[in-house]
Formats: C-alpha cells, sequence, structure tokens
C-alpha cells in the first residue's frame, strides 16, 4: 500500500510541477506519462525489494503479541492521516493539491522509516534470543559434559574393587585373565581421564574442551583458576564469555607463524568481583581495524569479529568491564564482572 501510494504521489507531484496532462481524449495514459511511472519504478522498486526481503527474514521467526500489537499501529496511523490530512481538505478545497501530494509523500517516506525500524527492532531481539538459546544449549551439553566427568570420579574411586578383581585372578592363578582384566579398566580409565581445574562444574567443562583442542593444535595451554562451585552469574554468560575468549585466543594462535603458541588462562574471584583474564600469541601483522575497533581476522569477518563485542556487553550487564591490551606478540583480553548484580536482568 505504501508503495503503492508512493509512486502514484510522486507521478501527481511531477505532473503538477511540468503541467503533464494525465490522460487524453479517449482516456488513455500519454507516453510521457507511462514513461515516468516505469522511471519510478525502475529507481524505487529495488530499494522495496530489499525491504520486503529484510521483512520477510524477521517473518520467519515467530513474533510476539507485544510486537504485533506494535505493527498494526503503523498502518492505523497511517490510514488516519491519509483520511483526515489529506483526503479532507483536498475534498473541501482546504489546500492546494501540490501540497497535499508533498504532505503526503513526506507522510509515506515516514511510514517507510518506521516500518524499517520496526523491523530491524524486532530483528535484533530475535537474535538476541537465538543466541541466547544457542547458549544455553551450549551450557547444558557442557554440564552433561561435567556429570559424565562426575561419573568418572566415582569410577576412578572404585579402583579398589577392581584392585580386589585382580587378586581373585591371581588367587586363582589365572594371570592372563588377571591381565586382560587391568589392561580393560587401564584403557577405559585413560580414555576417559578428566582433569579438575576448577569445582564449578560448567567452567571446568569449557576449559577442558579447549584445553584438548588447543592440544590438538600444538598450542600450550596454561589455566590458573580459582573460583567456587558455584558463582552468581547465569550459566549462558559464563559459557559466552569463556568460550569467545578461548575462540578467539585459538583463532589468533592458529594464525600465528611463530611456532611456540600459547594460551594463559587465569580466573579469579575476589568478595563479589570475577576476574577473567585470557594472554595468547598473536601475529601483529593481521590484526584488522574498522571504526577504532578489532574485527577478525578471518576471510569472511562480516560474518565474524563480534566475539570482543558480545564479552563487552556481558561485563556491562554485570557492572563490570572488559578491555583489550597488545604487549609486542602478546594479546590481552580482560573481564571483570560484579557477581552482586541484582539489576543484572
Amino acid at each position: 500500500m505504501n508503495y503503492g501510494f508512493l509512486i502514484t504521489v510522486l507521478l501527481s507531484i511531477i505532473r503538477d510541477i511540468f503541467r503533464i496532462q494525465l490522460v487524453g481524449d479517449k482516456y488513455l495514459y500519454y507516453p510521457i506519462v507511462i514513461l515516468i511511472n516505469f522511471l519510478g519504478n525502475v529507481v524505487f522498486f529495488p530499494q522495496m525489494f530489499f525491504l520486503m526481503r529484510y521483512v520477510k527474514r524477521a517473518m520467519e521467526s515467530p513474533i510476539e503479541r507485544k510486537q504485533w500489537k506494535l505493527l498494526w499501529i503503523v498502518p492505523a496511523a497511517f490510514i488516519f492521516i491519509l483520511t483526515f490530512c489529506y483526503e479532507l481538505p483536498k475534498q473541501f478545497g482546504m489546500a492546494e493539491e501540490t501540497i497535499n501530494e508533498i504532505f503526503m509523500l513526506s507522510v509515506i517516506l515516514i511510514a517507510f522509516f518506521i516500518y524499517i525500524w520496526i523491523f530491524y527492532i524486532i530483528r535484533t531481539f530475535q537474535r538476541q534470543a537465538e543466541e541466547k538459546a544457542r547458549l544455553e544449549r551450549v551450557a547444558e551439553n557442557y554440564l552433561k559434559v561435567s556429570e559424565n566427568n562426575a561419573k568418572i570420579k566415582e569410577i576412578s574411586h572404585e579402583i579398589k574393587h577392581h584392585l580386589k578383581a585382580v587378586s581373585l585372578f591371581l588367587n586363582n592363578n589365572d594371570y592372563t585373565g588377571a591381565q586382560k582384566y587391568i589392561n580393560t579398566v587401564t584403557e577405559e580409565i585413560s580414555e576417559l581421564g578428566v582433569v579438575e581445574y576448577t569445582p564449578h562444574p560448567l567452567i571446568n567443562s569449557i576449559l577442558t574442551d579447549y584445553k584438548n583442542r588447543a592440544q590438538k593444535l600444538d598450542i600450550k595451554v596454561n589455566y590458573s583458576v580459582i573460583v567456587s562451585e558455584e558463582l552468581n552469574i547465569d550459566n549462558a554468560d559464563i559459557c559466552c564469555l569463556l568460550t569467545n575468549m578461548l575462540e578467539n585466543a585459538i583463532e589468533s594462535c592458529i594464525n600465528d607463524k611463530n611456532s611456540s603458541s600459547f594460551i594463559n588462562l587465569k580466573i579469579r574471584r575476589n568478595g563479589q568481583f570475577l576476574f577473567v583474564g585470557c594472554e595468547n600469541s598473536f601475529d601483529a601483522s593481521k590484526l584488522k581495524y574498522s571504526n577504532g575497533r578489532l574485527i577478525s581476522s578471518k576471510d569472511n569477518s562480516s560474518l565474524h569479529g563480534y566475539g570482543l563485542n558480545i564479552m563487552s556487553k556481558i561485563a556491562a550487564k554485570y557492572n563490570g568491564l572488559f578491555s583489550t591490551e597488545i604487549k609486542d606478540d602478546t594479546f590481552c583480553a580482560f573481564a571483570n564482572l560484579c557477581l552482586f548484580n541484582e539489576n543484572k536482568y
């Protein structure tokens, strides 16, 4: 509706300015009128096409009831303005036709901007909801890993039972059976072995996962973690903070030409504050900036490079600070969060 009004009003304004007659004696449009209409569509339809695609992407996800209420206000207000500020003055001759049309054009353009703004807000909320759901799933997976680690620890505590089983084999002079039993148990424990960096199950699972990934890439990793089993911070937030920090560190190490790549992570709780700091080697020549901000060094950097911004938002959510620093060939990222934060939501 807005697009149709846009083309019609533009055509009317151009016709009035250049005093072009709309139709001939046989009520057919003059070629010049058809040409102006065609050129108007050539100029404005590509923008309308991109707006339609943007709206389509926004509509792919469920829209909440309050968002629907906001959406219908725009066309309702548009029809109200059209009726009382355009049609009535035109019918009663209260304003010149050209003035009415210019006013109407302004209203149409404003309506378009409002639509774009509304769908931008909706899409932003949808992205945030999708990211939160993804992080919750990731955190849930890490918690499941921590549960498996707890089971592994229980198995290790049952080693005395395994020793008794071995003793039975030996008492029966079944050395072959004892050897097979020992080999089986040893293999199972080595495959399911777990290192505990901290009593906090989620943090421990994340650190274990990234330590294994880094070792496969020949990256030296050192953790120094002193935190309790429970923290007053959402699992999704701590998961997002650590995974982004370690993901960026691994990415930097991969791009680093130096063979001695390293990652040093320190997590400390001091009273009601949680400090998280990460240092990693990196290649300064591949450091990129955009509008004064660091961006990803990946080829498709338009789809990446949001990690620093995400970590900064998490720090702000907990009334904390996030900062980065470069020391020679070392990149440093620091986050300081206030754990006693009743307004973090």
